[in-house]
């Protein structure tokens, strides 16, 4: 609630009227979600992942848990009549495979045309699986490449020890 009143705040003193906020988790089910919370000094770690942050020698644990209200990209799309996507930009601290299976439908019919999301420990952290993620958008007609020319797709993809954080295009295949 917080990083939310904060973020309409700032959207409000900037006169960025044309900005549409949501208190909501993008996930891949409608519904309740549970955000793992931190102190606003660590805000940007709020993840629904439960992240073993001592593990990777952080000592900073989270203030608690938040119930907040779930969508997906398509249930969110068909009830705000959005036909197309030309960027879909997803940094959800781990769940960003939940926000591309809650686009299945947008996905497969080509109606993203460009995703960006993130790859890192947190994407362990959530239980995901950056084979998985990268099968479902294959057959989902798209291909998936690092942002930094040359440099792998989910580099150090093994386990989250050596996952090193990466940030990717997804694009439909020609």
């Amino acid at each position: 609630q917080a990083t939310f009143e904060k973020l309409s705040s700032i959207c409000q003193l900037m006169s960025r009227s044309q900005i549409v906020l949501n208190h909501n988790a993008v996930t891949d089910q409608v519904g309740i979600a549970k955000l793992h919370l931190y102190s606003e000094e660590y805000s940007g770690w709020n993840s629904l992942a439960n992240r073993p942050l001592e593990q990777y020698g952080i000592n900073i644990k989270s203030t608690g848990i938040e119930d907040v209200e779930a969508t997906t990209i398509d249930e969110y799309c068909q009830a705000h009549n959005i036909d197309q996507i030309d960027l879909l930009k997803i940094d959800v601290e781990g769940a960003e495979y939940q926000v591309l299976l809650g686009a299945r439908r947008m996905l497969k019919q080509k109606k993203i045309r460009c995703c960006v999301f993130e790859f890192g420990q947190t994407t362990f952290d959530m239980g995901n699986d950056p084979a998985v993620i990268e099968a479902y958008l294959w057959d989902l007609g798209y291909k998936i490449r690092n942002v930094v020319k040359g440099n792998p797709v989910f580099p150090g993809r093994a386990n989250s020890k050596d996952a090193r954080f990466s940030v990717h295009i997804a694009i439909p295949k020609s």
